[in-house]
Formats: structure tokens, sequence, C-alpha cells
């Protein structure tokens, strides 16, 4: 589930650096062109981690909570393929939590126990 922001992202960044980037450094200067591509790239990892943050519950692994997490702590914890080590409110404990979607796709219906 959340490979898929990083992996558009590392499209993205691609596309334009094969592609426009030529067209870009010639018209903009190189200095200007590396200052777009860093405000992208924060824009999209912004974008990413607040998307991420809205449409997934994590699930401790020690207790099993399940609970929501800000954009601000999606983009200060650390992403391990999927997988969001952070502190769960419940144990106190920081671990590696697991994704759970928080919309069931078929019916719009919050998903949970």
């Amino acid at each position: 589930m959340s490979w898929r922001g990083p992996a558009f992202s590392t499209l993205l960044i691609g596309i334009v650096y094969w592609f426009v980037r030529p067209v870009l450094v010639e018209q903009v200067g190189p200095q200007v062109y590396i200052a777009g591509l860093i405000v992208v790239s924060v824009v999209i990892g912004v974008g990413t981690a607040s998307w991420l943050a809205r449409r997934s519950l994590y699930a401790c692994g020690p207790c099993n909570h399940t609970f929501a997490v800000s954009t601000s702590r999606h983009l200060i914890g650390q992403n391990w393929f999927g997988r969001l080590r952070t502190r769960c409110p419940s144990c106190e404990q920081t671990s590696l939590c697991s994704p759970m979607p928080s919309v069931n796709p078929s019916s719009g219906d919050p998903a949970g126990p």
C-alpha cells in the first residue's frame, strides 16, 4: 500500500530528469533547476505523507492497538517497506507498526474491529 507514493515520486523525478532537464537547464539555468527540484520533491513528499496519514490506520506490534498517525508524525517516523516505526499511543513503545486501510474500498465504510 504505502510503496506507491515513493514509487510514484521516483517515477516523476526520473521523467523530469531525463526528458525535461535539458530544456529547463538551458532556459532557466542550473541553480534555478536544482531549487525547483528541491521544492517539487518537498511538495511531493509532504503530499504523500499527508495522503498516507489520511488513508491508513496503524496497528502496534506489541499491543495490537490500532491508531491514526498525523502528517507530521508520518514525516518524522521511519518508513520501512510500508511499515512505520513510531511510538504507540497506548503502550508507549516505539516499534514497527503495520498499516491497515482506514476505509473499506468496496463500501466506503470505515474499517475497524
